[in-house]
């Protein structure tokens, strides 16, 4: 604690050879009069001729300043290396005369002090839970003189005055709120010095969600502040904040968040703190979601008295501009029928294509497809985009025509389809005309049997 002395303004202060003690205003008819009207603080009357210093503990402020004659005006103050002023505002009231006070820089009114008429005031800033101090108050005064019930004209004001703390605000902000894939991760950090003494030796931490890539400084008000350990510990040492100054770091991920991630689906939340060595350590915590698209592919088969069954060995990628999506590259159907594909960036087109068809049926014909818009996975997380593809089976033909008398005839088999395209072979002739024909979709075929010619 910082070495009480007491500083004088006009008539020298005597010291009372007995500190005096604060009394109810119901005592010796000390009658204290209404609370100040900015923060409400309730006057004590104290008897006789006392400054602050004779009722206030010399552990809760540095020295004292009186005031004596009571005048407007600004005056300046210093003490251990400390630097303020206070400034009074004297006025007449229907009441009696009042004052108001305002201090800035380092220092703030622990007690204040307020002689007028045979008694005083007491203004204890301290009791009235606003320690160390009051930077300023409005509506201060003498007891009451009880012949007219008006103020008492202010003798002299006394203020114990004690050192200015100060008071920081940290803020947290996501850049985006909920990223996907192809992201990053970003956060923006300031903090604040709200005053009224200088923020001494101010410093930010968070450790940054470590789940995901490691960090980077994006950028830093004071170059070289900040610092980045074990990929995801931020600390910056800022130094001194003035009051009202701030200090701003931004940082994301180094890269961002990748397809087929793990992260997809969580909630990146941490905290930032700030602290410095005359404020209490405050924090403030932010959130991003992250979330992903997912693609279901539901392969199925019909089958005859059983309808519509699912489709196992059925191979399928996404392609996003003719390049393979790789994570997760090819994925096979199961029992189920089912290839989902998550992962992916929220609401983005792909062309889906089945690259590996099951052995007797048709293969698929590529489709556009678009990721789910809400956050999905293959987990049961979200909806995902459903996409229905049937594989259809297929047949082969085999014709043969014999003569019943060996080489007694030379044949041909000619097949079209529905729109009279030739399939298969037209030959060959001879005996027997053999033709075969694989890998026929249902549909309407015509042979025409030509023996002999």
């Amino acid at each position: 604690m910082r070495r009480f002395k007491r500083l004088m303004l006009g008539l020298a202060v005597v010291a009372l050879p007995v500190a005096l003690v604060a009394a109810p205003a119901s005592a010796d008819h000390v009658i204290p009069g209404p609370p100040t009207t900015t923060l409400n603080v309730q006057p004590v009357g104290v008897h006789g001729n006392p400054t602050c210093s004779d009722v206030t503990d010399a552990d809760d402020f540095l020295f004292e300043f009186k005031l004596e004659p009571v005048v407007s005006g600004t005056f300046p103050l210093s003490f251990d290396g400390l630097s303020g002023s206070v400034t009074t505002d004297v006025y007449n009231t229907p009441d009696g005369q009042a004052f108001d006070f305002s201090f800035t820089g380092d220092f703030v009114a622990a007690t204040v002090v307020v002689k007028g008429g045979p008694n005083a005031n007491l203004y204890d800033y301290i009791a009235a839970s606003f320690a160390p101090g009051a930077q300023a108050d409005t509506f201060l005064h003498a007891p009451v003189n009880p012949s007219n019930d008006r103020f008492f004209g202010l003798s002299h004001i006394s203020f114990c005055v004690a050192e200015a703390g100060a008071e920081l605000e940290i803020t947290k902000t996501a850049v985006e709120d909920t990223i996907t894939v192809g992201d990053h991760a970003a956060f923006d950090i300031t903090v604040t010095s709200l005053g009224p003494a200088v923020a001494q030796n101010v410093t930010i931490d968070d450790t940054l969600p470590n789940s995901v890539l490691d960090w980077e400084i994006v950028s830093e008000d004071i170059p070289g502040a900040c610092s980045i350990t074990m990929g995801n510990t931020l600390h910056c040492d800022i130094g001194n904040l003035a009051p009202s100054n701030s200090f701003s770091v931004s940082v994301r991920t180094t890269e961002p968040i990748a397809l087929g991630s793990e992260r997809c689906g969580e909630t990146l939340d941490n905290t930032a703190f700030a602290n410095a060595d005359n404020a209490d350590e405050v924090s403030d915590d932010a959130s991003i979601d992250v979330i992903c698209g997912a693609i279901e592919v539901n392969k199925f088969t019909k089958v005859p008295g059983n309808g519509d069954q699912p489709l196992a060995g059925a191979g399928f990628t996404l392609f996003d501009n003719g390049t393979a999506i790789d994570p997760p590259g090819e994925v096979t159907t199961g029992a189920d029928g089912i290839a989902c594909f998550d992962g992916l960036p929220v609401n983005t087109e792909f062309r889906l294509s089945e690259t590996t068809v099951p052995d007797g049926y048709t293969g698929a014909a590529d489709q556009q497809v678009t990721s789910s818009a809400a956050n999905a996975d293959c987990d049961g997380v979200g909806t995902p985009t459903t996409v229905d593809v049937e594989n259809i089976p297929l047949t082969d033909f085999t014709g043969t025509l014999t003569a019943q008398v060996p080489g007694a005839t030379e044949s041909t088999i000619v097949c079209v389809d529905e729109e009279g395209n030739p399939i298969g072979d037209s030959g060959p002739f001879g005996d027997p005309a053999t033709v075969e024909i694989t890998d026929l979709e249902p549909g309407t075929y015509n042979c025409t049997l030509v023996i002999d010619p």
